[in-house]
């Protein structure tokens, strides 16, 4: 005779084959399969030694099963009572866990980026730390130790990742692309041309100084949104170097303006900027979708900036230039690296705790665009806006910043963008450009300092970042009505 519940069939209510006798008190089942459980499994140890204690001494008392049902109940509560408190404060850092746990074959030392945030959000919320029974209590505890990102790369996967890439972000092309406009660059400058454009470009539009302030920003912004920044930057310094020896106008003024209006708009097309691709591809948005997207925000940033640098430069600009036609010059390059380290951050687990802190930061759509966009304005002149690009486009397509809302995670990705673009105006090490720019500069004997470019820059980068994330957040406002 097969007991009730013996054999159970998907559609049909399970029933217990051996089930206790009436007489004693309910308990339910914990109800979690292997892989939730092992991930909470120091938590429920820590929460529960004594009940579990307690257990353990009845059963050496007597092996009779019936003998430990009371202790056993305890043991049951108190586990069920720890897996409540668990999802009730950190449900999305649990799930990702013990998902990972789940996928790869219930092994802790290859879900460590998943195990820190879940860590931190239990001893934010609770006070619970793991604890590890015979841990040695002189050294860190293993799921605590984290390697510098420089000792911790390795050649076959840091190194390696960090430049073929993975995700869809690839390194590898935009330091190709990179080396292919500087190639021509040089080419044009040795060839002559830009000596050419540049006394042109100063006898077509005039002796006014303010005048040239705007045709020069103007014509930076054209080219930057029909090629890209770099490209601007390498080829506009010497023509406005170039410029300054012709009519003896300082060229800080103008140096500026081309480079703010490079930076800026780079961000209106998909091939602006290589941080640009980089979270573009990440995403697979097409170049539609970022134009349509980035449009508008482009247009206030360019606005902004050039109002407040007119402002702020009016004192250094002539009202009248002389020219001096017969004047030539020439020269110009400089260099690019970096994706390694970021690779090794991802590997040693900060991206998911940078996704953990970016998720707990972006409440709203709005909180999303103006706290991300500002982290990242800084985080360009901490690394270098490219390697930065790369290390929040993983954060953003990390499952723990995959919980928020649908409408939060696109105003994040782009204000991303913003970010990547406006922050390489705050200083010179914010980006390729301003690295390239300082070297062209300083071969054609114009020194801009670091402390000099901030103070141009700053006010400016301010008010094109606050336009372009204002406008973003009506834009998507619109959108989701």
């Amino acid at each position: 005779m097969v007991n009730p519940g013996y054999r159970h069939f998907p559609g049909e209510d399970w029933v217990d084959p051996t089930p206790p006798p009436a007489s004693l008190p309910h308990v339910d089942e914990v109800g979690a399969s292997g892989a939730p459980l092992k991930s909470a499994s120091y938590f429920i140890g820590s929460l529960c030694k004594e009940y579990n204690e307690d257990f353990m001494l009845c059963k050496n008392e007597d092996r009779n099963p019936e003998h430990c049902l009371k202790e056993g109940r305890k043991v049951t509560r108190c586990a069920i009572d720890a897996l409540q408190k668990i999802q009730s404060q950190c449900l999305d850092e649990f799930r990702a866990h013990w998902t990972c746990l789940d996928n790869k074959n219930q092994e802790f030392g290859r879900c460590r980026d998943l195990e820190k945030p879940y860590n931190e959000c239990l001893f934010k919320a609770f006070g619970w730390k793991k604890d590890i029974p015979f841990a040695p209590t002189d050294k860190p505890l293993i799921h605590e130790r984290t390697p510098l990102a420089s000792t911790a790369i390795t050649f076959s996967k840091e190194v390696v990742h960090g430049f073929v890439g993975s995700n869809g972000i690839e390194p590898y092309s935009i330091v190709i692309l990179i080396f292919a406009l500087a190639y021509i660059c040089i080419s044009l400058d040795e060839s002559g041309l830009l000596s050419y454009v540049a006394v042109h470009v100063t006898s077509r539009w005039g002796r006014n100084g303010r005048v040239l302030l705007l045709c020069f920003y103007a014509l930076s912004t054209i080219m930057a949104v029909i090629t890209n920044n770099d490209v601007v930057v390498l080829c506009l310094t010497p023509i406005i170097c170039i410029f300054s020896d012709t009519t003896g106008a300082d060229a800080e003024p103008f140096l500026i303006a081309m480079f703010i209006a490079a930076n800026t708009a780079s961000m209106a097309l998909f091939i602006g900027n290589p941080t640009n691709i980089i979270v573009a591809e990440a995403n697979d948005i097409s170049f539609l979708s970022y134009s349509a997207w980035m449009g508008l925000p482009f247009l206030g940033a360019a606005v902004a900036g050039i109002a407040v640098l007119y402002l702020t430069s009016l004192r250094k600009i002539p009202q009248t230039i002389a020219i001096d036609m017969t004047i030539r010059p020439r020269d110009m390059l400089r260099k690019i690296r970096q994706a390694a380290i970021v690779e090794s951050l991802s590997q040693q687990g900060w991206t998911p705790r940078l996704a953990w802190v970016l998720k707990r930061m972006c409440s709203s759509t709005a909180a999303a665009v103006f706290i991300v966009g500002a982290i990242t304005t800084l985080a360009c002149n901490v690394l270098n806006n490219l390697p930065m690009s790369i290390l929040f486009s993983r954060a953003l397509q990390h499952p723990i910043f995959a919980q928020v809302d649908s409408s939060s995670r696109k105003g994040a990705m782009f204000a991303l963008i913003i970010g990547s673009n406006v922050g390489a105006n705050f200083t010179l090490v914010g980006s390729l450009a301003g690295l390239m720019f300082q070297g062209i500069a300083s071969q054609k004997k114009r020194e801009i300092g670091y402390f000099t470019f901030m103070r141009w820059c700053a006010p400016v980068m301010v008010a094109q970042l606050a336009t372009a994330c204002a406008i973003l957040v009506a834009e998507l406002a619109i959108v989701q009505q």
